[in-house]
C-alpha cells in the first residue's frame, strides 16, 4: 500500500570526513551507537522507531557523468548518513532526549577529526511508493 508512511517524522544525519582515517574513526561511533538504538527504542506503541540505518561512501566532484552512467572522481572525502523514521513526532522527539549522552562524544570526535555534521530534524513524510 503506497504512502503508508505519510506522516511519520524522520530525520537525517550527514557527516563529512575529510578522509578515510577521520571516517574510520566515525565508524567506531556509529556501532555503538546503532547497538545503543536497537537495545533502546520502542518498536512499538505511537513512538516507536520505524526504522534506523546508516549509509556511507565516497563523497564525488559534481559533474554530468552521472546522466551518462559513469562515476565522476572521488574528492577523497567519506560521507556518512544516518536515517530514522518515527511514528510520531513525539517518538522522534524523545529520541534526542534518549540520545544526549551521544553529543559530547560526537562534538569531541567532530572537532578532533575535522567532520562536517547537517541536521535535518522533524521532517514529515509526504510521499512513499512501497512499504
Amino acid at each position: 500500500m503506497a504512502n503508508a508512511l505519510a506522516g511519520t517524522r524522520t530525520m537525517c544525519i550527514t557527516w563529512t570526513a575529510p578522509d578515510e582515517y577521520a571516517a574510520s574513526k566515525l565508524r567506531d561511533t556509529v556501532d555503538d551507537y546503532m547497538e545503543f538504538v536497537r537495545n533502546s527504542a520502542p518498536q512499538e506503541g505511537p513512538m516507536r522507531l520505524i526504522h534506523s540505518f546508516f549509509s556511507e561512501g565516497p563523497e564525488y566532484e559534481m559533474s554530468e557523468s552521472w546522466i551518462e552512467g559513469k562515476h565522476p572522481p572521488k574528492t577523497g572525502r567519506v560521507i556518512f548518513n544516518l536515517y530514522e523514521i518515527y511514528a510520531s513526532e513525539e517518538g522522534l522527539d524523545q529520541s534526542w532526549v534518549e540520545t544526549a549522552d551521544w553529543f559530547p562524544i560526537l562534538a569531541e570526535l567532530i572537532e578532533e577529526y575535522k567532520i562536517e555534521m547537517t541536521i535535518a530534524n522533524q521532517l514529515s513524510i509526504t510521499h512513499n511508493l512501497w512499504d
